[in-house]
């Protein structure tokens, strides 16, 4: 971990000298510090990774998939690759105060109280056909978020199969500096979030932007209506 660290702030002094000097605002070194410490998190994080066999495969891939006619464009963050058992995993890099949950940022389960707009056509048949685990059971969920699926279903189309989706969260805290796995992600899972992202797509081309989200889903926005100040640097 301490070799790791040592790359990482070297690196990161490296590109604060690039773009703002040998002098930086008292803005930029406070943001620096504050990098300099989710990077030491990070590190004995990714240690520990290396020793399970883990090794970073690719960063910042491109994809690209056809959905319908509308093509959709992406870059991932971070793809492992495990050097016994060569299992693909895709990792997302968040920077969130708090550690973020792959499975919950993705999924929300269905109540007996949930209601589907009339007018938004076959929702609830193509988006909310999840089974996801909860509380040790599964149980249905609809889609908030098809990034990750995409990501696998990207590189798919590049003969690619991955095995594993998940977040790397950089947070506040050390407890927040962790991997989030999505447990339970199976093909039929992948399936059913390329049909919800079809019915998105019917949705954009016959121009239905209806109704408007009753949430803001962004833990940083939901902070500035309480007043409180926000480091820019997480959003």
């Amino acid at each position: 971990a301490k070799d790791i660290e040592s790359w990482l702030h070297a690196a990161l002094l490296r590109w604060v000298e690039e773009r703002f000097g040998s002098k930086p605002s008292a803005a930029i070194r406070i943001q620096s510090e504050s990098m300099r410490q989710r990077l030491s998190w990070f590190a004995e994080v990714q240690a520990g990774l290396i020793s399970e066999g883990w090794r970073i495969d690719q960063v910042e891939e491109n994809f690209e998939i056809d959905i319908d006619g509308l093509k959709v464009r992406g870059v991932i963050d971070r793809i492992d690759r495990h050097k016994e058992t060569g299992a693909l995993r895709v990792l997302d890099y968040k920077t969130s105060a708090k550690a973020a949950q792959v499975t919950s940022a993705h999924a929300i389960k269905i109540s007996a109280n949930t209601v589907f707009p009339a007018h938004l056509e076959n929702v609830a048949e193509v988006c909310a056909d999840l089974p996801v685990g909860h509380a040790n059971k599964i149980v249905p969920a609809r889609w908030i978020n098809l990034q990750l699926p995409l990501y696998a279903i990207g590189l798919e189309k590049k003969s690619k199969t991955v095995d594993e989706l998940g977040y790397f969260s950089l947070g506040a805290s050390r407890g927040s500096v962790e991997i989030s796995l999505w447990p339970d992600y199976t093909a039929e899972n992948q399936q059913s979030a390329l049909r919800c992202a079809g019915w998105v797509v019917e949705q954009i081309k016959a121009q239905r932007f209806s109704p408007r989200s009753e949430k803001v889903r962004h833990e940083k926005f939901e902070e500035l209506k309480t007043g409180k100040v926000i480091d820019l640097m997480e959003i």
